[in-house]
């Protein structure tokens, strides 16, 4: 028994030193120099709160408690409040990190890519409930902070193979974030 339990972990140990040889992905180097800050804020009657990748909405009200939390396989490393349509809710941004997959119903011209990304979303809590407004695809850089003024949202981003920041502005154009 002793010797069985000698041979996993010794296949245990080299699988972990096999793993920390793994070539730099782009969350890896994104983890390595970021700066991780845990966030929370309150608006409207809600608590949302950022701490360890996961994004919590809790309501204020005690009969209504956490009514959405993201998905645990998302890594959320900064959100931002505000209404771009003017409608009167409130619209959540965030920047995550996550495996892009069409699922089984791939397209002619793409691939599933296996490797984490950066994206940037926003949802909208309607009082009832949250959902999602626009979603991007893939980002071309990693985004390493961002703020939101104004419905103008200015992100620092860097490749992502590397760590040379830049400044890149964006506007709300009533389908997603665009360029100026």
């Amino acid at each position: 028994m002793k010797k069985i339990f000698a041979i996993i972990m010794a296949f245990s140990l080299l699988f972990v030193s096999l793993l920390n040889k793994e070539s730099e992905t782009p969350f890896r180097l994104f983890i390595k120099n970021w700066d991780y800050q845990s966030q929370i804020e309150t608006k409207n009657g809600y608590t949302y709160t950022l701490k360890n990748g996961i994004l919590t909405v809790k309501s204020l009200n005690k009969n209504k408690g956490v009514i959405w939390q993201s998905d645990r396989e998302w890594y959320i490393t900064a959100f931002a409040l505000g209404d771009y349509n003017k409608n009167g809710f409130t619209d959540i941004t965030f920047t995550l990190w996550k495996k892009y997959s069409f699922g089984k119903y791939v397209p002619f011209n793409q691939t599933n890519d296996p490797e984490r990304k950066c994206h940037i979303w926003v949802y909208e809590n309607t009082g009832i409930s949250l959902y999602n407004v626009w979603c991007s695809s893939n980002l071309p850089r990693a985004v390493y902070s961002f703020t939101l003024n104004d419905e103008i949202l200015t992100m620092q981003e860097s490749e992502y193979d590397s760590f040379k920041l830049k400044e890149y502005k964006y506007y709300w154009d009533n389908w997603g974030f665009m360029p100026f």
